[in-house]
């Protein structure tokens, strides 16, 4: 496994590199005095249209009074008239909108007239401050496995899920329109789940005594360690033609400190020679994990002990609307989780690492 583990490194970074292609559609405002603005429209009022600048990094959100604007024509070729411009087309339906008097400042997403006195008075165009953090809730659901690496015994075999929950805050900073950190405070569970039977099967027994040894088993280990965890993530975002949603695409990392643990065992595992039982285990037991900083300070053989620490790599990928939000996530641990002075205790040493997998679902209660 630890040619995986290698093998995901240079991937990550092809991956990460590869999303600096950034897309974004253009919409065109022609304003009454016969210029245009190069632009992706936001959101359309009655009386106002909030924009961004097309071809800047800049987040900031600009607003334009309709009074000024004789038309808006989408990146996908949809014309959206206003005042007492020729009949024309709604962007949201495609239906023709009836024409307007002039300095009504109607636009086809209402069919309210504006008050006298807002459609008499031009808005000149003014910087608009968007929210440069918003934050929400989370949760999701994991599938959580070990990234094992025996030397000279057999290793369970990978992937050996886990089915493990997540949930806590989301935060956003947002640097540029399409750039932005994106910071989580989770609770997280990890672990594992080996059957016995797959693990049997990965058993290499070579013969002795020209005599033929087989395995098998049945049942589960199960180990689930449950962690405090924070993480940073850089996220490129993508918006749609609508602009009313994004791609998200980001890669940063996480720290974890683990709360508790626990190990469950329910399997049978029985061992053959030349197809006649000679040993058979059987094992129904569940243990508490006992967490320690760096390693443990008595090494009781009857103890489980796992690093409270734990730290790596954590990519997303996701689908995000004004208040919603759901993706994919995945995260790489870097860190052994076992301690050192357990492996002094067997006859050959083993790591495991921390491998993730979550499906979220996220509200934001700003946007």
């Amino acid at each position: 496994m630890r040619s995986i583990y290698k093998f995901l490194h240079p991937l990550i970074v092809i991956l990460f590199c590869g999303t600096i292609t950034q897309l974004a559609s253009q919409d065109i405002i022609h304003l009454m005095d016969g210029n245009q603005i190069s632009s992706s429209i936001k959101e359309i009022h009655r009386d106002r249209i909030h924009y961004y600048r097309y071809g800047t990094a800049d987040a900031q959100v600009y607003e334009l009074g309709t009074a000024d604007v004789t038309k808006i024509v989408f990146e996908n070729g949809i014309v959206q008239y206003f005042n007492d411009i020729p009949v024309g087309i709604d962007p949201i339906t495609n239906n023709k909108t009836t024409p307007q008097p002039p300095g009504s400042g109607i636009n086809s997403r209402t069919k309210d007239k504006a008050p006298a006195s807002q459609a008499s008075t031009s808005l000149p165009e003014v910087k608009r401050e968007t929210a440069r953090t918003n934050f929400g809730i989370t949760v999701g659901v994991n599938g959580a496995s070990g990234l094992y690496t025996y030397q000279n015994i057999a290793e369970p075999p990978f992937p050996s899920p886990g089915l493990t929950f997540t949930g806590g805050l989301v935060f956003e900073w947002n640097v540029t329109r399409n750039f932005h950190f994106q910071m989580n405070l989770l609770y997280k569970g990890k672990g594992d789940r080996i059957a016995m039977a797959n693990f049997a099967e990965s058993l290499d027994l070579p013969p002795v005594n020209n005599h033929v040894l087989s395995a098998e088993g049945e049942g589960f280990v199960s180990r689930t360690v449950h962690y405090a965890e924070f993480s940073l993530i850089p996220t490129l975002s993508f918006p749609s033609a609508s602009g009313k949603s994004k791609f998200l695409l980001g890669l940063g990392g996480y720290y974890g400190s683990a709360i508790s643990g626990s190990k469950n065992a329910d399997y049978t595992l029985r061992f053959y020679q030349d197809g006649e039982l000679t040993t058979e285990d059987i094992v129904d037991e569940t243990k508490d994990m006992v967490i320690v900083d760096l390693f443990p300070t008595d090494n009781n053989p009857d103890e489980i002990y796992i690093r409270r620490f734990d730290y790596g790599m954590h990519g997303l990928i996701g689908w995000r609307m004004p208040k919603l939000m759901y993706g994919l996530s995945t995260s790489l641990g870097m860190v052994e989780i076992e301690p050192d002075e357990l492996f002094a205790r067997k006859i050959k040493p083993r790591e495991t690492r921390h491998v993730v997998v979550t499906l979220f679902f996220s509200y934001y209660f700003t946007s």
